[in-house]
């Protein structure tokens, strides 16, 4: 069984910011993106990227036993397996 990169997906803070970053790395982000909570573009084998607008800070009802989202830094790797 193959593993192979299925999505990689980016929360970011300020997300004109962001994909302008990109954009200049290469990517071909759609202009007009930048106000969107949720942003998603196909890469060179077809993979997407994504990007998602964290929310913004603010108070919060807490559940009991609910652990605190880590702050900082988050994304995401979906892998995909092909059974042969």
């Amino acid at each position: 069984m193959a593993l192979e990169l299925y999505m990689l997906g980016l929360v970011v803070h300020d997300m004109g910011t962001s994909l302008e970053f990109y954009r200049r790395l290469g990517l071909a982000i759609p202009e007009g993106s930048d106000g969107k909570t949720h942003v998603e573009v196909k890469m060179g084998a077809g993979s997407p990227s994504s990007w998602t607008r964290a929310r913004p800070a603010g108070p919060r009802i807490r559940r009991a036993g609910r652990r605190r989202r880590a702050e900082g830094k988050q994304a995401a790797i979906a892998l995909s397996s092909s059974s042969t």
